[in-house]
């Protein structure tokens, strides 16, 4: 039996609702039962669509090859975006579907820990790629400038007074939100005055991201969107046409019988 977009639709819901499904990680010593129970009633609301039936692991290798498809396109066009000059945009787009099979999913179980940045340290690029991915749209430009406007950090001076000479650095790490105090002495070891700045880390979560829209590639749900629409008009068009013709033939019965019945009554009146 063919799996049918009815039958994509309604498995992406129930998925949504059940994450185990996509996971595939049933917890607890009633782990196997509860999977055993959930794909039970996923198979019953699937073959219940009147389209044709499958086994429960018929449709359990349905959704895992699917999720495996989706995964290979995904990194194809991640390949592409990490060619230099951003690639030839040669990939497939993902399919509105294959977008929401992926947003439930996740970033990690497509891409791994390692597409994961580091609080403070962003990578724009990757950020864009999977944008890419996911169909989503960005506005780069906006925040480059955002970023010029938002003070990464502030500094003010504060006199300290140190009776010994030292040299030392005081880091409490990046993205933490505590202060760097950095210290250090001078040649002659005598105590002078000294400036602790206080840096105020903003953290890049908290930072707006934006990037330019591409208006050069069209998302895949605009162009799927449209391919529905001009198969709709191909089957309304011919629809028109068909109810013409039959039009044409009504006419052109209804006079021959009109010119039947004139002939009749003529006949009759003789």
């Amino acid at each position: 039996m063919r799996v049918r977009m009815e039958h994509w639709q309604l498995l992406l819901e129930l998925c949504d609702r059940n994450p185990e499904l996509i996971t595939n990680k049933f917890n607890g010593p009633e782990g196997k039962a509860k999977a055993h129970s959930l794909w039970k009633t996923v198979t019953s609301e699937l073959n219940i669509l009147g389209y044709g039936e499958k086994p429960m692991e018929g449709w359990r290798k349905a959704l895992t090859d699917w999720k495996s498809k989706t995964k290979s396109k995904a990194a194809a066009i991640k390949r592409e975006m990490q060619k230099t000059g951003g690639g030839s945009n040669d990939a497939p787009p993902l399919s509105i579907l294959e977008n929401k099979l992926l947003a439930i999913m996740g970033t990690k179980s497509v891409f791994g820990d390692e597409e994961v940045p580091e609080i403070g340290f962003g990578n724009h690029d990757n950020d864009e790629m999977q944008n890419k991915v996911f169909g989503c749209k960005t506005e780069s430009g906006q925040a480059v400038e955002l970023r010029n406007k938002t003070p990464i950090n502030t500094s003010d001076s504060i006199p300290v007074t140190q009776n010994k000479p030292q040299n030392q650095v005081h880091d409490y790490g990046q993205g933490s939100g505590k202060e760097n105090d950095c210290i250090e002495d001078n040649e002659d070891g005598d105590a002078e005055q000294r400036t602790v700045k206080k840096t105020k880390l903003v953290s890049a979560t908290k930072s707006i991201r934006r990037r330019p829209q591409q208006t050069l590639h069209l998302s895949s749900e605009l162009i799927q969107l449209n391919r529905e629409t001009v198969e709709m008009f191909k089957i309304l068009n011919a629809n028109t046409e068909s109810i013409a013709n039959n039009t044409e033939r009504i006419v052109s019965n209804t006079q021959s019988i009109v010119s039947s019945l004139n002939i009749i009554a003529n006949v009759l009146q003789k």
